[in-house]
């Protein structure tokens, strides 16, 4: 347990570095849209992307044309030039209809660069909700807790008592 736990705490901000130094972007799917390739709950990576370099059967994130603030992670069906203006038709993989809406060129697209099933935990835990700061902060403290716990170990409770802490002397 703890060598996991300790995997996680090391891997994941590791493995978030160097999404950011790339320029991807953590999101997690909150529908079933884009199943079977992408299913609810499943870590997407995006890479911001100019709108005119998307191309048919590409998957990409972009802002909802009918709801603000809330963006849709589906595959790009045409992309055509019209009066100055990309129009881009997108779908879901599970979806019967298509969206049409319409964005500048040198407008910007995410486009996927990798996916991570994840456990439903985990997905709910990164899914920007308040939660996410509060365990961020507890593994952090408990990383260092670990930490101090290796390094104040005494030798007389590593020889008896197998993980045993001494935290005063």
């Amino acid at each position: 347990m703890t060598i996991a736990l300790l995997a996680a705490i090391v891997i994941g901000p590791a493995f978030a570095l160097v999404a950011h130094q790339r320029g991807w972007q953590p999101l997690v799917e909150r529908t079933g849209s884009m199943a079977p390739a992408i299913t609810p709950g499943d870590l997407v990576l995006v890479e911001r992307a100019r709108a005119d370099a998307a191309r048919p059967g590409e998957v990409i994130t972009f802002a909802d044309p009918h709801v603000d603030g809330r963006t849709l992670t589906h595959r790009v069906v045409s992309v055509r030039r019209e009066a100055g203006h990309l129009r881009i038709v997108t779908r879901g993989d599970a979806n019967r209809g298509s969206e049409a809406w319409t964005i500048a060129p040198n407008g910007t697209v995410g486009r996927l660069r990798a996916q991570v099933a994840l456990p439903d935990i985990a997905s709910a835990l990164l899914d920007r909700s308040p939660a996410r700061g509060v365990v961020l902060a507890l593994l952090s403290l408990l990383s260092c807790a670990l930490v101090l716990c290796r390094i104040w170990r005494s030798p007389a409770a590593t020889s008896t008592e197998p993980g045993a802490c001494v935290l005063a002397r």
